[in-house]
C-alpha cells in the first residue's frame, strides 16, 4: 500500500504500470484468501456430513447398514460419500462398520460373560460362526482366545479414526 501511495504521489516514469502491477498483486492475494476460506468451509461441511453417518453407524451398527443409506443421510452420492469416508477414516464405509462391530465385540468379550452367540447378535452378526471367522481374521485370535488370554488392547490400535 505504501508503494502504491508513493507511486501515485511522485508519478515517476511508468508509474501507471507499477500501480497496475500492485493492484493485480493485491487482487491475487485477496482471491487466494477467498479460495482458502471457501476450501476450509467446504472441509467443515464435509466433516459434518460424514459425522452424521458416523453417528448413524454408532446407533444402528447392530442392524444391516448399506452405503446408500449412509450416503443419503450425508446428502451425498454413494461414490462421493465413499470417497470422502475413505479419505477421512482410511477405510471404506462397510470396512469401517465391520471394524466397529469387531470393536464392540472386543468390549463385550472383555466386560461381560455373554456367550459368543449372544455377543454376535448384539454386534450385528447373524451367524456366530461368521463372527468367529471375521474376528480371527481381523484380531488374530478367536473370540474365545481373546476373552481368555489376550491383552485387551490387541485390537484397539487397529481401529481407524479421522485422518488415518
Amino acid at each position: 500500500i505504501e508503494t502504491l501511495v508513493r507511486e501515485l504521489t511522485f508519478k515517476l516514469p511508468e508509474y501507471e504500470t507499477v500501480i497496475h502491477s500492485i493492484f493485480t498483486y493485491l487482487l491475487a492475494l485477496v482471491a487466494r484468501r477467498v479460495h482458502t476460506l471457501e476450501t476450509q468451509r467446504a472441509a467443515v461441511a464435509v466433516d459434518a456430513r460424514i459425522q452424521k453417518a458416523m453417528e448413524y453407524i454408532s446407533l444402528y451398527f447392530r442392524e444391516s447398514i448399506s452405503v446408500s443409506q449412509l450416503a443419503e443421510i450425508s446428502q451425498l452420492s454413494v461414490s462421493r460419500f465413499s470417497a470422502l469416508f475413505k479419505q477421512t477414516y482410511g477405510l471404506f464405509p462397510l470396512q469401517y462398520i465391520l471394524y466397529y462391530r469387531i470393536k464392540r465385540c472386543c468390549e463385550l468379550l472383555r466386560n461381560t460373560e455373554y456367550s459368543i452367540t449372544h455377543i454376535a447378535g448384539l454386534c450385528g452378526f447373524d451367524d456366530p460362526l461368521y463372527l468367529s471367522r471375521v474376528f480371527k481374521k481381523e484380531v488374530g485370535v478367536s473370540p474365545t482366545q481373546y476373552r481368555s488370554k489376550i491383552n485387551p488392547d490387541v485390537f484397539e490400535h487397529r481401529i481407524p479414526g479421522p485422518g488415518k
